[in-house]
């Protein structure tokens, strides 16, 4: 049972395959046998089960890097706008003199109080402090400040664009994650099956034959042939493994000591 479970999912539906592929073989050649055959749709249902998690798995696993993608990108047009906005605002704020320094202080601390203490934090807490910022800056009493100093208001449409981005890249992230994690936890169901009716199957056809019927016994084997190369391999795959620790842990041998020469006899 141990041994069953070591066997990834995707070689699991291998199996499936493969056996169900030879027990229709075995029952199209006859002789009709009920204890074998009632195996095949069973079987062809673990099929479509398994199918369906492991592709579905796959395709949400390629959605996701895609989206990585995506909310990477959208995270530095973030990163980009509000670097701008800041560092604008910070210009201002910390000119020598001017007429306007006191106001651009003023919504500078109200916009960025911390000033790009953000950029490095993470997507959703930035996105939820950009917004802060632009709503902030959009204020009706920031207006005439913000005209005073040409600040470029284009640059808020800008950071309101690259936020309704990152935030639907974020969201979309989040709904093929837990998609994923249906596959995973539906998946796990479906290996469960896989491996009783498995062990079902490897018991009816160890039992199936007498000791002397050779043809039976044969038979046997090759129908579970799939699945005994697959447990084969990973039982040499665990003695290599198991091989490389002992070796690993020994000892080193200690080499080969010189003679200790032989000590001059004293003059007399």
């Amino acid at each position: 049972m141990t041994q069953l479970r070591n066997i990834s999912r995707p070689e699991k539906l291998t199996v499936a395959r493969s056996i169900h592929a030879n027990l229709i073989a075995r029952q199209s050649n006859g002789p009709a046998e009920e204890g074998l055959d009632t195996y095949i749709p069973v079987i062809a249902s673990l099929i479509a089960e398994l199918a369906g998690h492991v592709d579905g798995k796959a395709a949400a696993g390629t959605e996701h890097q895609a989206l990585l993608g995506r909310a990477e990108l959208a995270d530095i047009e973030v990163d980009t706008w509000y670097r701008h906005i800041e560092r604008y605002l910070s210009v201002e704020a910390n000119r020598r003199g001017g007429a306007h320094v006191v106001g651009a202080r003023a919504v500078h601390s109200a916009a960025c109080p911390k000033g790009l203490a953000h950029v490095d934090e993470r997507i959703p807490v930035q996105n939820a402090f950009c917004r802060g910022m632009l709503e902030a800056l959009r204020r009706p009493v920031n207006a005439g400040i913000l005209t005073s100093i040409e600040f470029p208001m284009a640059w808020l449409d800008r950071l309101e664009a690259a936020l309704t981005e990152s935030e639907a890249s974020q969201r979309d992230l989040a709904g093929v994650r837990q998609d994923k994690r249906v596959h995973v936890g539906l998946g796990r169901d479906a290996e469960e099956a896989w491996i009783d009716v498995m062990s079902r199957l490897r018991s009816y056809v160890a039992n199936r034959a007498g000791r002397h019927d050779l043809a039976r016994r044969a038979e046997g084997d090759s129908l579970l042939a799939p699945l005994r190369t697959v447990l084969e391999r990973l039982r040499a795959e665990a003695a290599a493994r198991k091989t490389r620790r002992e070796n690993a842990d020994a000892p080193e041998a200690e080499g080969p000591q010189a003679p200790c020469a032989r000590e001059a006899p004293a003059a007399g």
